[in-house]
């Protein structure tokens, strides 16, 4: 080929300059496709919340990420509480957003039909009133079934699904349909477009990641074995581990065997956790709640005060999932965050999106109940408070 030739010129510079015209013009035309595909939802469907850096599952990822891609219409997240089933779910969202028109992510509570009438904003404008809770869920309904197939719903945290009346309701929805939960979903096992995801505990080597991550230390060499000790103890449990490294850093400990020392005197032991799940279902055992109330106390909470406590009496009988911050110092008469900035040091709560929200993992909160025996005494400011803001809420 004769350079400047004809040939010359339609292989040098014309292809090229095609083949990136049409590599910029398809994905501008695909975008504004997705966006008139999103124009046409007829619910606000929340966003995916934010999660925290995600450390160690990246087969799982993977795999998940084949399961729908397979053409699965229904997902189920299982596993024991406190294992990542949530922060796995908007891990894998986070990463493949864009492979999805719309990702709805729901708050499940009670049930379905009171978690769809309750997500705030799912509806822009009901035509019941709100007392008759029976016909707006009918209408949300009627448009979860105009969602398009590509549409994700998430319902995170899913319990008692079985003897809810409306689980057949979701099943039968076109779009995709994703449920985060600690049920084996056996009843359901058996439907041609529904896959369980069982969670699996995470290996040692990642656990002791995460453990070095939250304690925002590296593991020297030097003290690897007793990392390994600490995960071991801990059941490979990944909150677990996260109120470990908090318990660490709030203690001043300079090395794991320190840690490791004191989970000896405090009789603190999870090993073979992940067997004893598997020969139970998944269920939340005794044996786990008994052991992540040692770590509770622990964290020395008393030391913060007796308003420190109270603070947490009233939070763990709150839904804190993604609960707005202002809104909590209201019902609460706080003055400041000071107090939830010391709660979320030892990993009792968790920021999101900054410090918009707040919310607290279901297995701590169902801990600081047995603990701490929420009664009408301890939280009566803010039962009241609930109550009179729901009574005007019907009246509205």
């Amino acid at each position: 080929m004769e350079p400047w030739s004809l040939e010359w010129v339609l292989a040098v510079l014309v292809v090229p300059i095609s083949i990136g015209i049409c590599t910029i013009y398809f994905p501008i035309r695909y975008s504004r496709k997705r966006k008139e595909k999103m124009k046409e939802i007829p619910l606000t469907l929340p966003n995916v919340p934010a999660g925290v850096k995600f450390v160690g599952r990246e087969m799982d990822l993977r795999r998940f990420a084949d399961l729908l891609w397979e053409g699965t219409k229904i997902a189920v997240v299982s596993g024991i509480g406190g294992v990542g089933k949530t922060e796995f779910a908007k891990a894998f969202f986070a990463k493949h957003r864009g492979s999805y028109p719309h990702v709805g992510w729901v708050e499940y509570k009670n049930n379905f039909k009171d978690t769809l009438v309750d997500t705030p904003g799912l509806m822009e404008k009901f035509e019941a009133p709100a007392d008759q809770r029976d016909a707006r869920y009918g209408e949300i309904l009627k448009l979860l079934r105009e969602l398009p197939k590509k549409v994700v719903l998430i319902f995170d945290n899913v319990s008692n699904a079985e003897n809810d009346a409306e689980m057949q309701n979701i099943l039968a929805l076109k779009c995709r349909v994703i449920f985060t939960t600690r049920e084996s979903f056996e009843a359901q096992a058996h439907l041609k477009d529904l896959s369980i995801y069982s969670m699996e505990f995470m290996p040692v080597k990642d656990c002791i990641k995460l453990f070095a991550r939250y304690r925002g230390k590296a593991i020297h060499k030097t003290e690897r074995a007793d990392a390994e000790k600490i995960v071991e103890l801990a059941g490979r449990h990944t909150l677990a581990l996260e109120l470990l490294a908090a318990i660490y850093k709030e203690a001043g400990y300079q090395s794991a065997k320190e840690l490791l020392d004191r989970l000896a005197d405090e009789n603190f032991d999870l090993k073979g956790l992940s067997e004893e799940v598997q020969k139970s279902g998944g269920a939340t055992s005794e044996r786990l709640l008994k052991q992540m109330a040692t770590l509770y106390r622990m964290s020395d909470i008393e030391k913060l005060g007796d308003e420190a406590v109270g603070l947490l009496t009233n939070l763990c009988i709150l839904p804190l999932k993604n609960f707005p911050v202002k809104v909590l110092l209201h019902w609460l008469e706080l003055s400041g965050i000071n107090l939830l900035n010391k709660l979320a040091d030892k990993r009792l709560i968790r920021f999101v999106d900054g410090k918009k929200m707040v919310e607290m993992h279901d297995v701590i909160a169902e801990v600081l109940r047995q603990e701490l025996k929420p009664d009408s005494e301890k939280c009566g400011r803010l039962i009241e408070t609930v109550t009179t803001r729901t009574a005007l809420s019907n009246q509205a």
